[in-house]
């Protein structure tokens, strides 16, 4: 079987390709290289914390790209030409898309008919960027949960496979967020993998409402999140400690 991942160069995407070469061992990757700037400032001091939480926790401080655990193919956008002759010479049988920009209906065509889309947050409540953030700003915890779901033409609205809880503790600091959720991710990528291997196809059900389209959210608001995360898990959370 040959699994393609759609996504961009991070730690935690390079982690979740590494979790499935480990497993499935005939893993390719179709890596988008540009990165849509907003016309506002969106960086915050806690991603340095994140992306160096994430580089200790899986590589212990080194360097790794993609091609330290697979073949990778990397264009400007999964929406070129040259990215959508890639797609269909590659013929993966299952597709994972993890993190890329909204694909077009060529795209999505040059895939595999099983083509899977992980979204970190709750797509019948919150969809687009920055999904977990936006469920804090709101102090909707609730909506802290991972899915994995069937790519259409619109934006984080196919059919629901599987979702997942992210467990949170009175310890845990919003820098640790998006590994626990990307560990997760694999979790549910392998349980997606493993039914299409046993079965031929995997189980979906329909949204039950198309969740409001959220944007990269503003520097200010993270500060927001940043207060709203803390002031939770130390206050609810504390007799979990």
């Amino acid at each position: 079987m040959k699994l393609s991942v759609l996504t961009t160069e991070t730690f935690h995407h390079i982690y979740f390709v590494q979790k499935l070469q480990e497993i499935f061992g005939c893993v390719t990757v179709f890596s988008e290289t540009r990165r849509r700037t907003p016309p506002f400032e969106t960086r915050h001091p806690f991603e340095k914390l994140r992306d160096n939480f994430e580089q200790s926790k899986w590589f212990g401080h080194r360097e790794a790209t993609f091609s330290d655990y697979a073949q990778v193919y990397s264009f400007p956008s999964l929406n070129d030409k040259e990215a959508i002759k890639a797609l269909e010479k590659e013929s993966a049988d299952l597709v994972v898309v993890f993190g890329t920009g909204l694909l077009n209906d060529s795209t999505i065509r040059a895939c595999s008919p099983h083509i899977f889309n992980l979204h970190g947050g709750d797509p019948e409540r919150y969809r687009g960027l920055d999904s977990h953030l936006w469920a804090i700003y709101h102090r909707d915890y609730k909506s802290l949960v991972t899915t994995i779901h069937r790519v259409d033409s619109r934006l984080d609205t196919g059919e629901i496979v599987f979702q997942a809880q992210i467990p949170l503790t009175a310890k845990m600091q919003l820098h640790e967020l998006r590994a626990v959720n990307t560990e997760i991710c694999v979790r549910l990528s392998v349980t997606t993998i493993d039914t299409y291997v046993r079965y031929g196809n995997v189980m979906s059900r329909p949204q039950r409402q198309v969740g409001r389209y959220y944007s990269a959210m503003p520097t200010q608001l993270k500060s927001v999140c940043c207060a709203n995360f803390e002031n939770y898990v130390r206050g609810s959370l504390k007799h979990e400690a």
